[in-house]
């Protein structure tokens, strides 16, 4: 659905998303959603421009370390973000009265490319670039962050973890 400069999508599933959203994208499902960037672009100056708040959460342990992290298996997360071959994509947006991050999540969430791994995602935040509740992968793609504040944010409870394994 779309309502005042919002997109929300309600229903598990894959999307393609390509072209210009000046407005934010909201992500409320039950179950998995895919992503795919192919040729993107959502932007606000007045909020975040992703936000993620309810997904599949990937079955993960209540306490994180390194060693733990690296035995998850990302291709399981609720949120996949999928970065098409040969496609450039930005997320720009900015801090929210609720959310620091121009990306958003309250679950797990996976970056990865396709096949070539050469599509590219510019995230812009006003304050934050990226900002996770849960876990986040980068496995793939081109993924360039630029913010104000942290790049990629994290909870600080010992449960969040950020993993990069390719890209």
């Amino acid at each position: 659905s779309y309502k005042n400069s919002v997109l929300t999508i309600s229903e598990s599933g894959s999307y393609i998303l390509s072209g210009t959203l000046n407005g934010q994208l909201s992500i409320s499902v039950a179950g998995e959603i895919d992503l795919i960037f192919n040729g993107a672009t959502i932007k606000t100056s007045s909020t975040n421009a992703l936000v993620v708040l309810k997904a599949y959460e990937m079955d993960t342990s209540s306490s994180m370390t390194p060693s733990t992290a690296r035995k998850l298996d990302f291709s399981k997360a609720g949120v996949k973000i999928i970065i098409a071959d040969g496609s450039t994509n930005t997320i720009s947006g900015a801090k929210s009265s609720s959310y620091d991050g121009a990306i958003h999540t309250a679950v797990t969430i996976l970056f990865t490319g396709e096949t070539k791994g050469d599509g590219v995602l510019n995230v812009i935040g006003t304050s934050e670039g990226i900002e996770v509740e849960r876990h986040l992968c980068v496995s793939g793609g081109v993924l360039n962050v630029a913010a104000q504040d942290d790049g990629i944010n994290a909870k600080t409870d010992n449960v969040a973890v950020i993993f990069v394994k390719g890209g």
